[in-house]
């Protein structure tokens, strides 16, 4: 199987709920090439395994390589709110409502007031 196919089998897997089957075949797909697509891809797929550091690695990587759209930035800021790291998360939001769309806007817009919240009032 080609590495597109792999890598769009992986989002299959991923959309079905076979997390560990995505990220193991999302990993094999990284390592032939990386892009940030297929890097945001898979610190997607660890997020929803509960792996928030390997996640948050995964989509700064995904940030070096170019993050077309902005999805690995919004999808850090979004794993540092979920880990409780408001400050470094406050910009990442700021510049992911800089290019949002509309349905996107108002979470976002929720997720960065909680952060400028949490920072002033620890939990």
């Amino acid at each position: 199987m080609a590495y597109e196919d792999q890598h769009h089998y992986a989002i299959y897997l991923f959309e079905q709920g076979f997390l560990e089957d995505a990220v193991r075949l999302m990993a094999e797909v990284v390592r032939e090439e990386e892009t940030a697509e297929r890097w945001n891809d898979l610190a997607s797929a660890q997020a929803g395994c509960g792996r928030y550091v390997e996640a948050e690695r995964g989509y700064r990587r995904a940030i070096e390589l170019g993050d077309p759209g902005g999805r690995a930035t919004t999808n850090l800021a979004v794993v540092l709110v979920q880990t409780q790291q408001y400050a470094p998360a406050i910009p990442l939001l700021e510049q992911a409502l800089k290019s949002a769309a509309q349905p996107d806007v108002e979470v976002l817009a929720k997720l960065l007031t909680l952060c400028h919240h949490r920072q002033t009032k620890p939990c």
